[in-house]
Formats: C-alpha cells, sequence, structure tokens
C-alpha cells in the first residue's frame, strides 16, 4: 500500500504571502513567518517518513520549483499547482498522486503550527475505514484532507475563506454516502490573535517578531468605541512616546468613532484586529515588545505605583514543592483589587466579593487588570479567542499551572455597566453567565445573551 503526503504550499514573496497578517506585523515579517511555517511544516513531514515509509510532494504557488529546492531543501518533490480556487488545486493535486499510484492521500497546509506526526499518522490509520479523515481548524475551515479515492464533490460550491468551509465540505461528502472520520481540532495561523503559538514556537525569530526589551512594560488596551473613556484612561501614561520603559498598544476591533485617532494623539500603538475581547487582547500581546504584559480595559484606571507593584509581585519566588517545580513551570500572574468608580454601599459589596474571590480563589476578572511575564503569557497560550469568558478561563489556566497574586493597590473601573441595566439585575447576570459557562455554554452563546 502506497501513502502520499501532499504540503500546499506558497513560495514566500513578500505581500503575497500572510496577506491577513500583514496589517498587524507587515509584508517583510509576514512573509518571513510564512517562511517559517512552511520550514516547520517539512520538518514534521520529514521527522514521520523517517518512522514510516511515504511518498512526500510539496504543491507550490508562486515562484519556481528551483527556487523552492533552494530556499525549503532538495530532498522534497515540487509540484506547481494549477489554477483555480483551492478546492480545485487540492483535487488536482490529488489526482496526480492517485494516479502516480498512491493509495491513501493526506493533504496538509502549512498554517497549523500545532499538526505534529501523530496527527498525520492517525490520519492515514483512520483512511483504513473511512473514506475521508478531516482535520477541523478552529476557524471553521479544516488543516488536513485524507482520501482513498478522488470525490471532486467535496470541492464543488464551497466557499472558500469563510468559517462555513468545513460544514459544507461534510454535509457535500454525506450526501454522497461517504463515510468520513475527523481529528482532533487545531487552530490556524490567519490573524493577529493567532500568532501566540508562532511566539512560543518561534522563539528567537527576530525576523517576525520585533525582540523583548528587558525591564519594558506593554500595556495592552481593547477597544470599540470608546472615544469617551479612551482619553481619561491614556493620560495616566502621560510619559508616552518618549519612555522608552513603557508601550501601549490600543488593540481596535473596528471602532467607528474616535478611537483610533484619540490612541494615536497620545502615542500609543495601534493595532486593528477581529473584535472580540480574546481576539484582541492576543493580537495586542503578540505585537509587543515588553518583557511584562499588562492587560486594562479601556475604562479602568491604574493606581498611581502599579508598575513597582507589578514588578515585586512577578520578581517573587514562588513556594511550591521544589520537586514540582522541576516536573513544569511555575506560572506566575496577577491582578490588582477591583474599586469601582461610584458611591454606594452596593458597590461596596460587589467590589469586596470580587477582591474575596481574587485572594482565596485567585479567580480574578479581566476588569482587575491582569498581569504576567510575557514569556509566560506565550508558554500558556495566552487568552482564547473567545468573545467573552477569556477572562475566567485564563484564570483557570494559572491556577492549574502557578499561582495568580492579588496586588495590595486597587484599580478604578467605570460603574457605566451597572449604572446601564442596574446593578441588581448586573451582577445576576454576570453570576448566572459564569455559572452557564461552567455548565458547558459556548462562548459565543453567552456574548449573544450578554448583548442582548
Amino acid at each position: 500500500m502506497s501513502d502520499c503526503i501532499i504540503v500546499m504550499s506558497r513560495y514566500p514573496v513578500p505581500g503575497l504571502a500572510k496577506t491577513r497578517l500583514i496589517p498587524a506585523i507587515g509584508a517583510m515579517r509576514a512573509a518571513a513567518l510564512h517562511e517559517r511555517m512552511v520550514r516547520h511544516t517539512l520538518n514534521t513531514v520529514d521527522e514521520f517518513r523517517r518512522s514510516r515509509s511515504v511518498d512526500a510532494c510539496v504543491c507550490y504557488t508562486g515562484g519556481t520549483a528551483e527556487q523552492m529546492r533552494e530556499r525549503f531543501g532538495s530532498h522534497f518533490r515540487y509540484e506547481k499547482q494549477s489554477e483555480g480556487d483551492l478546492g480545485h488545486r487540492m483535487h488536482r493535486a490529488i489526482i496526480q498522486a492517485i494516479q502516480s499510484g498512491a493509495t491513501r492521500v493526506v493533504v496538509i497546509g502549512t498554517d497549523c503550527p500545532s499538526l505534529n506526526t501523530s496527527f498525520i499518522e492517525l490520519a492515514f490509520d483512520r483512511l483504513m475505514d473511512a473514506d475521508l479523515v478531516w482535520g477541523p481548524a478552529r476557524d471553521g475551515g479544516y488543516y488536513l484532507l485524507g482520501c482513498r479515492r478522488v470525490h471532486e464533490v467535496i470541492f464543488n460550491d464551497i466557499h472558500w475563506g469563510t468559517a462555513g468551509v468545513l460544514s459544507q465540505s461534510i454535509r457535500s461528502a454525506e450526501s454522497a454516502g461517504l463515510i468520513s472520520a475527523r481529528l482532533p481540532a487545531l487552530s490556524d495561523v490567519d490573524f493577529a490573535e493567532d500568532l501566540v503559538s508562532c511566539r512560543r514556537l518561534f522563539v528567537d525569530a527576530s525576523d517576525v517578531f520585533p525582540p523583548c526589551i528587558q525591564d519594558r512594560l506593554s500595556v495592552i488596551i481593547p477597544t470599540l468605541n470608546e472615544e469617551s473613556c479612551l482619553p481619561r484612561t491614556l493620560k495616566q501614561f502621560s510619559s508616552l512616546p518618549d519612555d522608552s520603559s513603557l508601550e501601549v498598544i490600543v488593540a481596535d476591533g473596528g471602532s467607528c468613532d474616535k478611537t483610533i485617532s484619540i490612541a494615536e494623539s497620545f502615542g500609543a500603538r495601534v493595532v486593528s484586529c477581529n473584535s472580540g475581547r480574546g481576539p484582541q487582547l492576543n493580537s495586542g500581546a503578540c505585537i509587543s515588545t515588553g518583557e511584562w504584559l499588562l492587560f486594562l480595559h479601556a475604562d479602568t484606571l491604574l493606581p498611581p505605583d502599579y508598575r513597582s507593584q507589578i514588578e515585586q509581585l512577578l520578581a517573587e519566588v514562588p513556594s511550591v514543592n521544589p520537586a514540582d517545580r522541576q516536573s513544569q513551570r511555575f506560572i506566575r500572574a496577577g491582578a490588582f483589587r477591583l474599586r469601582i468608580d461610584a458611591e454606594g454601599w452596593i458597590y461596596r459589596i460587589i467590589e469586596a466579593g470580587a477582591n474575596l474571590r481574587s485572594r482565596w480563589r485567585q479567580m480574578p476578572y479581566g476588569d482587575q487588570a491582569f498581569f504576567i511575564r510575557s514569556g509566560d503569557f506565550f508558554d500558556v497560550g495566552g487568552f482564547q479567542n473567545w468573545p467573552l469568558m477569556e477572562d475566567f478561563e485564563f484564570s483557570q489556566r494559572i491556577r492549574r499551572c502557578g499561582r495568580f497574586a492579588l496586588a495590595s493597590g486597587s484599580v478604578r473601573t467605570s460603574a457605566r455597566r451597572w449604572q446601564k441595566k442596574g446593578v441588581v439585575r448586573t451582577t445576576i447576570r454576570n453570576q448566572l453567565t459564569a455559572l452557564a459557562f461552567r455548565l458547558g455554554a459556548s462562548p459565543e452563546f453567552l456574548a449573544d445573551r450578554y448583548r442582548r
């Protein structure tokens, strides 16, 4: 039985490679990242070939076969992709592989850094019983496709580049009576928020990411139409842009007011990204250059000595069992105490509950301004790219691999959420949202309900 791996790739030309990342990191860095991801994928295929006999073909677009061999090595077979959309190009590549004698074909791209030899081996094994094997990508596409025969139906009438690619393809397979198997879902690297995995994988990629500057603090502020709150928040960083030990990054999710121009007028760096707190926080972190990261809401003010508190808490040596410290890296993160910027005893009760939860359960929320060393942030995988509950899940994950410390100072966050809907109603809604999440409700569903 002959097995074949097809790698769908592109020659790394600046301006044509990873185009959706260009607004965040620029054309040259996007092309450099694409080249590193191609190398990483081909190294994975090489590792797989050392343990299992399999043919490998790189189907490329852009450049020439000679350029591909010079850039990525001559130990692969290079074939130029055909014309047409992605489906047509994959279809033609599979036809050529089967006509050359392959009985099981696995097609992969180069956008998924988490793809390893185990997933490829699992795909070939599942093709013993299934007609098709799908590797679902978390953005709605797929990072791997396995098949034993040519099935043109799965490539027809697919809206490529959308979140419905996988579901449309599987429906087409089912309508044709084909048996499908699925692999675990993995994340592609398409947008700025997806770069978290790359910063963890390519630690010394100075051609892609700016170097981490010792003693610099990067403040990441997610925004969406925050022209009323943002000036007050940015004024507390009066030394911008002259202070080399501080950078402020405004991660904007599509504001249509003056948010971006206000941020730029204060000397903040602006990155435009997909909306949603998780994607925005990750996008800002991925282009940061600081040794420490501070995630701040646009309606929140820090205590005057916030920097010294951050440095002190993150510098403390954790009190853990030495055996535990050797078995896994101990992650330390922190947050500030909560102070709601309004008068009234009911706000003091909410603050007391939040601070007690943060101290004893180590479960602060995002409006308490998380802070963490940048290396630790990328090691734990950053935030989930969720529209809601990303802070709740992040606290849970930190708690499993380290400790959340509570600073002595308090942030002052706007009371607008409580005032808009009512204090009691807002508090009950927040608690019900957290409970629903624990019971398995999706962040997307909860975000939709929360907005309503």
